[in-house]
Protein backbone atom coordinates (compact mmCIF):
# COMPACT_ATOMS: atom_id res chain seq x y z
CA UNK A 1 0.00 0.00 0.00
CA UNK A 2 1.41 3.41 -0.93
CA UNK A 3 1.44 6.45 1.36
CA UNK A 4 -1.24 8.03 -0.79
CA UNK A 5 -3.45 5.01 -0.27
CA UNK A 6 -2.86 4.90 3.50
CA UNK A 7 -3.55 8.55 4.30
CA UNK A 8 -7.25 8.55 3.46
CA UNK A 9 -7.71 5.42 5.56
CA UNK A 10 -6.55 6.95 8.82
CA UNK A 11 -9.60 9.17 9.36
CA UNK A 12 -11.78 6.16 8.67
CA UNK A 13 -10.03 4.04 11.31
CA UNK A 14 -10.11 6.99 13.76
CA UNK A 15 -13.77 7.58 13.05
CA UNK A 16 -14.46 3.89 13.59
CA UNK A 17 -12.74 3.95 16.97
CA UNK A 18 -14.70 7.06 17.98
CA UNK A 19 -17.98 5.47 16.98
CA UNK A 20 -17.09 2.27 18.83
CA UNK A 21 -16.21 4.32 21.90
CA UNK A 22 -19.48 6.22 21.74
CA UNK A 23 -21.40 3.01 21.23
CA UNK A 24 -19.67 1.50 24.23
CA UNK A 25 -20.46 4.54 26.35
CA UNK A 26 -24.09 4.46 25.24
CA UNK A 27 -24.29 0.79 26.09
CA UNK A 28 -22.80 1.37 29.53
CA UNK A 29 -25.27 4.20 30.22
CA UNK A 30 -28.14 2.02 29.05
CA UNK A 31 -27.04 -0.72 31.44
CA UNK A 32 -26.86 1.78 34.31
CA UNK A 33 -30.37 3.02 33.48
CA UNK A 34 -31.67 -0.53 33.21
CA UNK A 35 -30.11 -1.38 36.57
CA UNK A 36 -31.85 1.58 38.20
CA UNK A 37 -35.06 0.60 36.46
CA UNK A 38 -34.91 -2.96 37.76
CA UNK A 39 -34.29 -1.68 41.27
CA UNK A 40 -37.24 0.71 40.88
CA UNK A 41 -39.54 -2.21 40.02
CA UNK A 42 -39.11 -3.25 43.64
CA UNK A 43 -40.67 -0.02 44.90
CA UNK A 44 -44.07 -0.13 46.58
CA UNK A 45 -47.09 0.23 44.30
CA UNK A 46 -47.77 3.73 43.01
CA UNK A 47 -50.77 5.39 44.61
CA UNK A 48 -52.93 8.30 43.39
CA UNK A 49 -50.60 10.90 44.94
CA UNK A 50 -47.80 9.43 42.80
CA UNK A 51 -49.90 9.84 39.66
CA UNK A 52 -52.04 12.98 40.06
CA UNK A 53 -50.17 16.07 38.84
CA UNK A 54 -52.12 19.17 39.96
CA UNK A 55 -53.05 21.59 37.20
CA UNK A 56 -52.47 25.34 37.15
CA UNK A 57 -49.04 25.91 38.67
CA UNK A 58 -47.71 29.16 37.16
CA UNK A 59 -44.58 28.84 35.02
CA UNK A 60 -41.72 31.31 34.70
CA UNK A 61 -43.06 33.13 31.63
CA UNK A 62 -46.35 33.92 33.33
CA UNK A 63 -44.71 34.94 36.60
CA UNK A 64 -42.23 37.24 34.89
CA UNK A 65 -45.01 38.84 32.84
CA UNK A 66 -46.04 40.72 35.97
CA UNK A 67 -48.00 38.30 38.20
CA UNK A 68 -48.55 39.77 41.67
CA UNK A 69 -48.87 38.03 45.03
CA UNK A 70 -52.68 38.23 45.11
CA UNK A 71 -52.91 36.35 41.81
CA UNK A 72 -50.26 33.90 43.00
CA UNK A 73 -52.30 33.13 46.13
CA UNK A 74 -55.49 32.63 44.13
CA UNK A 75 -53.71 30.22 41.79
CA UNK A 76 -52.17 28.41 44.73
CA UNK A 77 -55.61 27.91 46.26
CA UNK A 78 -56.90 26.46 42.97
CA UNK A 79 -53.89 24.15 42.63
CA UNK A 80 -54.25 22.74 46.14
CA UNK A 81 -58.00 22.30 45.65
CA UNK A 82 -57.42 20.48 42.35
CA UNK A 83 -54.90 18.14 43.97
CA UNK A 84 -57.17 17.32 46.88
CA UNK A 85 -60.26 16.75 44.71
CA UNK A 86 -58.55 14.49 42.17
CA UNK A 87 -56.59 12.45 44.71
CA UNK A 88 -59.61 11.87 46.95
CA UNK A 89 -61.64 10.77 43.91
CA UNK A 90 -59.02 8.11 43.15
CA UNK A 91 -58.58 6.75 46.70
CA UNK A 92 -59.36 3.10 47.33
CA UNK A 93 -60.31 3.49 50.99
CA UNK A 94 -57.36 1.51 52.33
CA UNK A 95 -55.06 4.47 53.08
CA UNK A 96 -55.58 4.36 56.85
CA UNK A 97 -55.22 7.18 59.41
CA UNK A 98 -51.46 7.52 58.88
CA UNK A 99 -51.73 8.86 55.32
CA UNK A 100 -51.81 12.62 54.74
CA UNK A 101 -54.17 12.02 51.79
CA UNK A 102 -56.84 10.10 53.73
CA UNK A 103 -59.83 12.38 54.43
CA UNK A 104 -60.11 13.09 58.15
CA UNK A 105 -56.73 11.54 58.97
CA UNK A 106 -54.81 13.21 61.85
CA UNK A 107 -51.91 13.92 59.48
CA UNK A 108 -54.11 15.37 56.72
CA UNK A 109 -53.18 19.09 56.63
CA UNK A 110 -56.64 20.01 55.35
CA UNK A 111 -58.00 19.50 58.84
CA UNK A 112 -55.64 21.90 60.62
CA UNK A 113 -56.49 25.42 61.71
CA UNK A 114 -53.76 26.52 59.29
CA UNK A 115 -52.22 24.51 56.46
CA UNK A 116 -48.51 25.28 56.60
CA UNK A 117 -48.03 23.92 53.08
CA UNK A 118 -49.32 27.26 51.82
CA UNK A 119 -47.59 30.57 51.19
CA UNK A 120 -47.86 32.79 54.25
CA UNK A 121 -47.13 36.45 54.92
CA UNK A 122 -46.49 38.04 58.32
CA UNK A 123 -47.06 41.76 57.99
CA UNK A 124 -45.52 44.35 60.29
CA UNK A 125 -47.14 47.75 60.90
CA UNK A 126 -43.84 49.67 60.76
CA UNK A 127 -41.35 47.08 59.55
CA UNK A 128 -37.63 47.35 60.22
CA UNK A 129 -36.96 45.38 57.07
CA UNK A 130 -38.20 42.70 54.70
CA UNK A 131 -37.51 38.97 54.70
CA UNK A 132 -38.20 36.41 51.95
CA UNK A 133 -38.20 32.74 53.02
CA UNK A 134 -37.52 30.01 50.42
CA UNK A 135 -37.95 26.36 51.43
CA UNK A 136 -36.26 23.22 50.12
CA UNK A 137 -37.05 20.31 47.79
CA UNK A 138 -40.08 18.16 48.83
CA UNK A 139 -40.56 20.53 51.78
CA UNK A 140 -42.79 23.56 52.25
CA UNK A 141 -43.21 26.85 54.12
CA UNK A 142 -43.53 24.92 57.41
CA UNK A 143 -39.79 24.35 57.43
CA UNK A 144 -39.11 28.07 57.93
CA UNK A 145 -42.14 29.10 59.94
CA UNK A 146 -40.36 29.19 63.33
CA UNK A 147 -37.52 31.35 62.05
CA UNK A 148 -40.03 33.50 60.19
CA UNK A 149 -42.11 34.00 63.35
CA UNK A 150 -38.98 34.96 65.27
CA UNK A 151 -38.02 37.56 62.66
CA UNK A 152 -41.57 38.89 62.58
CA UNK A 153 -41.56 39.25 66.37
CA UNK A 154 -38.45 41.42 65.97
CA UNK A 155 -40.33 43.78 63.66
CA UNK A 156 -39.67 42.41 60.16
CA UNK A 157 -42.20 41.90 57.38
CA UNK A 158 -41.92 38.23 56.34
CA UNK A 159 -43.07 36.38 53.22
CA UNK A 160 -42.69 32.59 52.91
CA UNK A 161 -43.46 31.23 49.43
CA UNK A 162 -44.65 27.75 48.56
CA UNK A 163 -42.59 26.81 45.53
CA UNK A 164 -44.47 25.17 42.64
CA UNK A 165 -44.94 21.40 42.93
CA UNK A 166 -44.79 21.39 46.72
CA UNK A 167 -47.47 20.94 49.35
CA UNK A 168 -49.78 19.05 46.98
CA UNK A 169 -48.72 15.61 45.69
CA UNK A 170 -45.26 14.10 45.16
CA UNK A 171 -46.29 13.62 41.51
CA UNK A 172 -46.30 17.40 41.14
CA UNK A 173 -42.48 17.25 41.11
CA UNK A 174 -42.43 14.93 38.10
CA UNK A 175 -42.67 17.94 35.76
CA UNK A 176 -41.20 20.67 37.99
CA UNK A 177 -38.42 22.97 36.74
CA UNK A 178 -36.04 24.99 38.88
CA UNK A 179 -36.45 27.95 36.51
CA UNK A 180 -40.10 28.22 37.62
CA UNK A 181 -39.03 28.26 41.28
CA UNK A 182 -36.53 31.00 40.46
CA UNK A 183 -39.32 33.03 38.85
CA UNK A 184 -41.44 32.57 41.99
CA UNK A 185 -38.60 33.94 44.10
CA UNK A 186 -38.43 36.97 41.80
CA UNK A 187 -42.16 37.53 42.36
CA UNK A 188 -41.57 37.38 46.11
CA UNK A 189 -38.76 39.91 45.95
CA UNK A 190 -40.82 42.27 43.77
CA UNK A 191 -43.67 42.07 46.25
CA UNK A 192 -41.48 42.82 49.25
CA UNK A 193 -39.75 45.70 47.50
CA UNK A 194 -43.20 47.19 46.84
CA UNK A 195 -44.20 46.68 50.49
CA UNK A 196 -41.09 48.54 51.60
CA UNK A 197 -41.47 51.29 49.07
CA UNK A 198 -37.94 50.65 47.87
CA UNK A 199 -36.47 52.04 51.10
CA UNK A 200 -36.29 49.08 53.51
CA UNK A 201 -33.48 46.52 53.61
CA UNK A 202 -34.34 43.09 52.19
CA UNK A 203 -32.84 39.75 53.27
CA UNK A 204 -33.46 36.36 51.64
CA UNK A 205 -33.37 33.27 53.87
CA UNK A 206 -33.08 30.02 51.90
CA UNK A 207 -33.11 26.43 53.09
CA UNK A 208 -31.46 23.71 50.95
CA UNK A 209 -32.82 24.17 47.41
CA UNK A 210 -34.19 27.56 48.49
CA UNK A 211 -30.65 28.58 49.46
CA UNK A 212 -29.33 27.59 46.03
CA UNK A 213 -32.13 29.63 44.42
CA UNK A 214 -31.13 32.65 46.50
CA UNK A 215 -27.50 32.39 45.41
CA UNK A 216 -28.40 31.77 41.75
CA UNK A 217 -30.70 34.81 41.72
CA UNK A 218 -28.00 37.12 43.01
CA UNK A 219 -25.43 35.75 40.58
CA UNK A 220 -27.89 36.45 37.76
CA UNK A 221 -28.47 39.94 39.17
CA UNK A 222 -24.77 40.71 38.70
CA UNK A 223 -25.45 40.65 34.94
CA UNK A 224 -29.01 42.01 34.99
CA UNK A 225 -29.46 45.29 36.87
CA UNK A 226 -33.24 45.02 36.45
CA UNK A 227 -33.42 42.12 38.93
CA UNK A 228 -34.26 43.10 42.54
CA UNK A 229 -31.42 42.36 44.92
CA UNK A 230 -31.21 41.62 48.62
CA UNK A 231 -28.86 43.36 51.03
CA UNK A 232 -27.88 40.13 52.76
CA UNK A 233 -28.47 36.37 52.43
CA UNK A 234 -28.94 33.64 55.03
CA UNK A 235 -28.38 30.07 53.82
CA UNK A 236 -29.41 26.95 55.76
CA UNK A 237 -27.94 23.65 54.52
CA UNK A 238 -27.44 25.18 51.05
CA UNK A 239 -27.75 22.82 48.10
CA UNK A 240 -24.42 23.56 46.45
CA UNK A 241 -22.89 20.15 45.75
CA UNK A 242 -24.46 16.80 44.82
CA UNK A 243 -23.20 13.35 43.95
CA UNK A 244 -22.56 12.83 40.23
CA UNK A 245 -25.29 10.22 40.02
CA UNK A 246 -27.91 12.98 39.77
CA UNK A 247 -26.77 13.62 36.21
CA UNK A 248 -28.12 10.22 35.12
CA UNK A 249 -31.67 11.23 36.06
CA UNK A 250 -33.09 11.90 32.56
CA UNK A 251 -31.76 8.59 31.28
CA UNK A 252 -33.21 6.67 34.22
CA UNK A 253 -36.61 8.34 34.25
CA UNK A 254 -37.02 7.79 30.49
CA UNK A 255 -37.69 4.15 31.34
CA UNK A 256 -40.98 5.08 33.01
CA UNK A 257 -42.59 5.09 29.56
CA UNK A 258 -41.75 1.41 29.11
CA UNK A 259 -44.51 -0.96 30.29
CA UNK A 260 -43.46 -2.54 33.58
CA UNK A 261 -41.01 0.27 34.39
CA UNK A 262 -43.49 2.97 35.49
CA UNK A 263 -41.73 3.23 38.84
CA UNK A 264 -38.44 4.23 37.18
CA UNK A 265 -39.54 7.86 37.55
CA UNK A 266 -39.08 7.48 41.31
CA UNK A 267 -36.02 7.20 43.51
CA UNK A 268 -38.21 6.48 46.55
CA UNK A 269 -41.84 5.40 46.84
CA UNK A 270 -42.73 5.61 50.52
CA UNK A 271 -45.80 6.09 52.71
CA UNK A 272 -46.83 9.74 52.99
CA UNK A 273 -47.19 10.17 56.74
CA UNK A 274 -45.66 13.69 56.98
CA UNK A 275 -48.24 16.49 56.63
CA UNK A 276 -45.70 19.07 55.44
CA UNK A 277 -43.08 17.17 53.44
CA UNK A 278 -43.10 14.46 50.77
CA UNK A 279 -41.45 11.17 51.66
CA UNK A 280 -41.53 9.84 48.09
CA UNK A 281 -38.92 11.40 45.82
CA UNK A 282 -39.10 11.53 42.00
CA UNK A 283 -36.02 11.23 39.81
CA UNK A 284 -36.82 14.64 38.35
CA UNK A 285 -36.28 16.17 41.78
CA UNK A 286 -32.68 14.99 41.65
CA UNK A 287 -32.32 16.22 38.08
CA UNK A 288 -33.61 19.70 38.87
CA UNK A 289 -31.27 19.85 41.86
CA UNK A 290 -28.38 18.86 39.60
CA UNK A 291 -29.30 21.52 37.03
CA UNK A 292 -29.63 24.22 39.69
CA UNK A 293 -26.29 23.32 41.27
CA UNK A 294 -24.65 23.51 37.84
CA UNK A 295 -26.25 26.92 37.24
CA UNK A 296 -24.83 28.19 40.54
CA UNK A 297 -21.37 26.75 39.78
CA UNK A 298 -21.38 28.33 36.31
CA UNK A 299 -22.56 31.65 37.74
CA UNK A 300 -19.81 31.68 40.35
CA UNK A 301 -17.18 30.87 37.74
CA UNK A 302 -18.46 33.65 35.47
CA UNK A 303 -18.58 36.17 38.34
CA UNK A 304 -15.00 35.35 39.35
CA UNK A 305 -13.83 35.62 35.75
CA UNK A 306 -15.48 39.01 35.18
CA UNK A 307 -14.71 40.42 38.62
CA UNK A 308 -18.39 41.09 39.37
CA UNK A 309 -18.36 38.68 42.33
CA UNK A 310 -17.29 41.60 44.53
CA UNK A 311 -20.86 42.87 44.25
CA UNK A 312 -22.45 39.83 45.91
CA UNK A 313 -24.19 40.66 49.21
CA UNK A 314 -22.72 39.34 52.48
CA UNK A 315 -23.79 35.75 53.20
CA UNK A 316 -24.37 33.98 56.53
CA UNK A 317 -24.52 30.17 56.24
CA UNK A 318 -25.37 27.41 58.72
CA UNK A 319 -24.34 23.90 57.72
CA UNK A 320 -23.62 20.51 59.27
CA UNK A 321 -20.19 18.94 58.85
CA UNK A 322 -22.01 15.64 58.28
CA UNK A 323 -24.57 16.02 55.49
CA UNK A 324 -25.52 13.12 53.21
CA UNK A 325 -27.62 15.35 50.93
CA UNK A 326 -25.04 18.05 50.16
CA UNK A 327 -21.26 17.77 49.99
CA UNK A 328 -20.09 20.03 52.81
CA UNK A 329 -16.76 20.57 51.08
CA UNK A 330 -18.62 22.13 48.12
CA UNK A 331 -20.18 24.75 50.41
CA UNK A 332 -16.72 25.72 51.66
CA UNK A 333 -14.82 25.39 48.41
CA UNK A 334 -17.30 26.37 45.71
CA UNK A 335 -19.11 29.23 47.46
CA UNK A 336 -17.02 30.53 50.35
CA UNK A 337 -13.75 30.00 48.53
CA UNK A 338 -15.00 32.44 45.88
CA UNK A 339 -16.50 35.17 48.08
CA UNK A 340 -14.87 38.58 48.45
CA UNK A 341 -14.00 40.05 51.84
CA UNK A 342 -17.49 41.45 52.38
CA UNK A 343 -18.21 40.35 55.95
CA UNK A 344 -19.63 36.90 55.13
CA UNK A 345 -19.74 34.22 57.83
CA UNK A 346 -19.87 30.43 57.79
CA UNK A 347 -21.19 28.49 60.80
CA UNK A 348 -20.43 24.76 60.74
CA UNK A 349 -21.91 22.26 63.20
CA UNK A 350 -19.32 19.67 64.20
CA UNK A 351 -20.03 16.07 65.15
CA UNK A 352 -20.54 15.31 68.84
CA UNK A 353 -16.98 14.55 69.98
CA UNK A 354 -18.12 13.24 73.34
CA UNK A 355 -15.88 10.33 74.40
CA UNK A 356 -18.80 7.89 74.35
CA UNK A 357 -19.22 8.37 70.57
CA UNK A 358 -15.58 8.58 69.45
CA UNK A 359 -15.09 4.83 68.78
CA UNK A 360 -18.30 4.68 66.71
CA UNK A 361 -17.34 7.07 63.92
CA UNK A 362 -15.95 5.84 60.63
CA UNK A 363 -12.29 6.62 59.93
CA UNK A 364 -11.81 10.20 58.75
CA UNK A 365 -15.14 11.55 60.02
CA UNK A 366 -13.44 13.38 62.88
CA UNK A 367 -10.96 15.13 60.55
CA UNK A 368 -13.45 17.39 58.74
CA UNK A 369 -13.16 20.31 61.15
CA UNK A 370 -9.37 20.14 61.23
CA UNK A 371 -9.39 20.54 57.45
CA UNK A 372 -11.66 23.59 57.78
CA UNK A 373 -9.19 25.37 60.04
CA UNK A 374 -6.11 24.40 58.02
CA UNK A 375 -7.51 25.15 54.54
CA UNK A 376 -5.45 28.34 54.24
CA UNK A 377 -6.34 32.06 54.08
CA UNK A 378 -10.04 32.86 54.00
CA UNK A 379 -11.97 36.05 53.33
CA UNK A 380 -14.85 35.16 55.68
CA UNK A 381 -15.35 34.48 59.38
CA UNK A 382 -15.40 30.78 60.18
CA UNK A 383 -17.36 29.63 63.22
CA UNK A 384 -17.48 25.99 64.34
CA UNK A 385 -19.88 24.72 67.02
CA UNK A 386 -18.26 21.78 68.79
CA UNK A 387 -17.72 20.20 72.20
CA UNK A 388 -15.76 22.22 74.73
CA UNK A 389 -13.66 19.06 75.16
CA UNK A 390 -14.23 15.32 74.60
CA UNK A 391 -15.22 14.82 78.20
CA UNK A 392 -18.39 16.89 77.92
CA UNK A 393 -21.40 17.40 75.70
CA UNK A 394 -21.34 21.15 76.42
CA UNK A 395 -20.83 23.16 73.26
CA UNK A 396 -18.66 26.15 72.43
CA UNK A 397 -18.21 28.24 69.32
CA UNK A 398 -14.67 28.32 67.93
CA UNK A 399 -14.16 31.19 65.50
CA UNK A 400 -11.44 32.52 63.22
CA UNK A 401 -11.57 36.00 61.71
CA UNK A 402 -10.84 36.62 58.00
CA UNK A 403 -7.15 36.34 57.21
CA UNK A 404 -6.31 35.29 60.78
CA UNK A 405 -5.13 32.08 62.40
CA UNK A 406 -5.86 32.78 66.07
CA UNK A 407 -8.97 31.05 67.36
CA UNK A 408 -11.48 32.55 69.79
CA UNK A 409 -13.91 30.61 71.97
CA UNK A 410 -17.41 31.53 73.09
CA UNK A 411 -19.56 29.57 75.52
CA UNK A 412 -23.03 28.90 74.08
CA UNK A 413 -24.80 27.65 77.18
CA UNK A 414 -26.06 24.78 75.00
CA UNK A 415 -25.12 21.12 74.67
CA UNK A 416 -25.41 18.13 72.36
CA UNK A 417 -28.32 15.91 73.51
CA UNK A 418 -27.00 12.57 74.82
CA UNK A 419 -28.52 10.57 71.94
CA UNK A 420 -27.32 12.88 69.14
CA UNK A 421 -23.97 12.14 67.44
CA UNK A 422 -24.31 14.82 64.74
CA UNK A 423 -26.68 17.22 63.06
CA UNK A 424 -27.99 16.52 59.56
CA UNK A 425 -29.08 18.30 56.40
CA UNK A 426 -32.70 18.32 57.54
CA UNK A 427 -32.04 19.42 61.14
CA UNK A 428 -30.80 22.99 60.68
CA UNK A 429 -34.03 25.09 60.51
CA UNK A 430 -36.04 23.33 63.25
CA UNK A 431 -35.87 23.86 67.02
CA UNK A 432 -35.92 20.72 69.14
CA UNK A 433 -39.22 21.96 70.57
CA UNK A 434 -40.85 21.75 67.13
CA UNK A 435 -44.20 19.92 67.51
CA UNK A 436 -43.54 17.76 64.42
CA UNK A 437 -39.78 17.23 64.28
CA UNK A 438 -38.54 18.03 67.79
CA UNK A 439 -37.00 15.51 70.17
CA UNK A 440 -38.62 17.53 73.01
CA UNK A 441 -41.74 18.76 71.17
CA UNK A 442 -44.15 21.41 72.34
CA UNK A 443 -47.63 20.06 72.99
CA UNK A 444 -49.64 23.19 72.17
CA UNK A 445 -49.89 22.00 68.55
CA UNK A 446 -50.64 18.50 67.29
CA UNK A 447 -50.14 17.49 63.65
CA UNK A 448 -51.09 13.86 64.19
CA UNK A 449 -47.55 12.54 64.54
CA UNK A 450 -44.41 13.50 66.46
CA UNK A 451 -41.64 12.35 64.16
CA UNK A 452 -38.84 13.60 66.37
CA UNK A 453 -39.76 11.30 69.25
CA UNK A 454 -40.05 8.07 67.26
CA UNK A 455 -37.81 5.41 68.81
CA UNK A 456 -38.76 2.22 67.00
CA UNK A 457 -37.38 -1.20 67.88
CA UNK A 458 -37.99 -4.52 66.16
CA UNK A 459 -36.67 -6.94 63.57
CA UNK A 460 -34.85 -5.90 60.41
CA UNK A 461 -36.49 -5.51 56.98
CA UNK A 462 -40.03 -5.23 58.38
CA UNK A 463 -40.70 -1.55 57.66
CA UNK A 464 -41.35 0.19 54.34
CA UNK A 465 -39.44 3.24 55.54
CA UNK A 466 -35.66 2.75 55.95
CA UNK A 467 -34.56 2.86 59.58
CA UNK A 468 -31.86 5.36 58.64
CA UNK A 469 -34.55 7.81 57.60
CA UNK A 470 -36.51 7.34 60.81
CA UNK A 471 -33.36 7.77 62.90
CA UNK A 472 -32.14 10.90 61.08
CA UNK A 473 -32.04 13.97 63.32
CA UNK A 474 -34.66 16.51 62.21
CA UNK A 475 -34.07 19.30 64.72
CA UNK A 476 -31.22 21.58 65.73
CA UNK A 477 -30.20 21.63 69.43
CA UNK A 478 -28.42 24.93 68.69
CA UNK A 479 -31.41 26.57 67.02
CA UNK A 480 -31.70 29.33 69.64
CA UNK A 481 -28.18 30.49 68.82
CA UNK A 482 -28.95 30.24 65.07
CA UNK A 483 -32.07 32.36 65.51
CA UNK A 484 -30.28 35.03 67.55
CA UNK A 485 -27.46 35.24 65.03
CA UNK A 486 -29.95 35.41 62.14
CA UNK A 487 -31.94 38.21 63.78
CA UNK A 488 -28.73 40.18 64.33
CA UNK A 489 -27.64 39.53 60.72
CA UNK A 490 -30.98 40.66 59.28
CA UNK A 491 -31.05 43.70 61.55
CA UNK A 492 -27.57 44.64 60.31
CA UNK A 493 -28.65 44.84 56.68
CA UNK A 494 -28.39 48.40 55.42
CA UNK A 495 -30.29 50.15 52.70
CA UNK A 496 -30.00 48.41 49.40
CA UNK A 497 -27.60 49.52 46.73
CA UNK A 498 -29.07 49.11 43.27
CA UNK A 499 -32.53 48.17 41.99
Amino acid sequence: MTGADAAPGRPGRLGSRVWKGLAGLAGALALVALGFGLVARGHADLRPWHQVVPQGEPAAAELDAGMNLATWLAREDAVLRDARTRVEAALRGDEGPSSRYAPGAPVNPGGYERDWNRTFELAAASPKGLVLLLHGMTDGPYSLRTLGARLHAEGFHVLALRLQGHGTTPAALLDARWEDWAAASRLGMRHLRAVGGGNLPLVVVGYSTGAALAVQHHLAALDDPALPRADRLVLLSPLLGLTRGAGFAPLVSALDRVPGFEKAAWLDVLPEYNPFKYNSFPVNGGWQSHRLVRAVADGLARAKRTGTIDRLPPILTFHSVLDTTVRSDAVVRMLYGALPANGSELVMYDVNRWNAFAPLFRPGQLDSVRRLFTAGPRAYTLRVVSNRDPGTRDAVEISVAPGAEARARRELGLAFPPEVFSLSHTAIPFPCSDPLYGIAPRTDEDFGVRLGTLALRGERHALQVPMEQLARLNCNPFFDDLAERTVAWVAGAGRRAGP
